[in-house]
């Protein structure tokens, strides 16, 4: 078995002095006929959590790097109308987010009505 997710130790496995019902220690005088058994969360992978957090920034980023370089380097036409899309969607994204701050922070600080 995966020593990580055990939930309790084995019997010829020591427990550390603190946690010992047998010597005595401070929680296992206080917890004295309970057994404890802890939580184990459920395994994320690393790459998940990552992209969880940090997903949309990076597409965010990459959009804006995409939209200045095509800014800069493209000649009229096509290049210019992509640039603007391209630097619109995260304008468009911030003034979407910083408004539904302020209309939170409205409700929440108006009275409630009462009949």
């Amino acid at each position: 078995m995966n020593r990580a997710l055990k939930t309790e130790p084995q019997d010829d496995e020591p427990q550390p002095a603190g946690l010992d019902p047998a010597a005595g220690g401070r929680e296992g005088r206080r917890n004295r006929g309970l057994r404890r058994l802890e939580a184990v969360p459920r395994p994320v992978h690393r790459s998940s959590a990552i992209l969880r957090v940090w997903g949309w920034p990076l597409a965010l980023g990459a959009l804006t790097i995409f939209g200045l370089l095509s800014a800069l380097l493209g000649e009229r036409g096509i290049w210019w109308v992509l640039s603007w899309i391209a630097l619109s969607i995260p304008l468009a994204v911030i003034v979407l987010f910083v408004s539904r701050a302020f209309l939170r922070l409205g409700r929440a600080r108006s009275p409630t009505k009462r009949p």
